[in-house]
């Protein structure tokens, strides 16, 4: 996956910040097809990796893109070993306006999800809007 080379240095960063260690193994995850079929976003090998400390399994990144208004947008997702939200990061962002979907406070209400949340846009997902951003960030 080439946004992942591109990307590369920053998902060490977040991966050593995120889960508090200096060295890791970073090795590709096979998720079984039939699994992969019912997931809503796209899990492959390129894309789904395991984090090892000394072949202890600390968690999972997830990276991946997504569309915005005109072009995609790269970012990074870590779980926990069993699978839920310790960090959800935009990598690259390339539009000119709706960059604060990248912004750390929208970010947080991930942490904790689990594949067992039901997430519903203006009921348990904040909506963004320049104002929200700007006036509540701001202030």
């Amino acid at each position: 996956m080439d946004f992942l080379k591109r990307s590369e240095k920053k998902v060490d960063n977040e991966i050593r910040s995120t889960f508090e260690i200096e060295t890791f193994s970073f090795e590709e995850k096979v998720i079984p097809l039939e699994t992969a079929k019912t997931l809503p976003s796209k899990f492959e090998s390129d894309n789904f990796f395991e984090i090892k400390v000394n072949s202890k399994l600390l968690g999972y990144a997830y990276v991946a893109k997504a569309p915005s208004k005109t072009a995609k947008f790269d970012y990074l997702v870590l779980l926990d070993e069993n699978l839920i939200v310790k960090k959800a990061k935009v990598l690259i962002y390339r539009e000119e306006y709706g960059g604060e979907i990248g912004s750390r406070r929208w970010l947080q209400q991930f942490i904790g999800k689990t594949k067992n949340d039901d997430l519903r846009y203006n009921d348990n997902i904040m909506a963004i809007s320049r104002c929200d951003y700007f006036c509540t960030v701001h202030d």
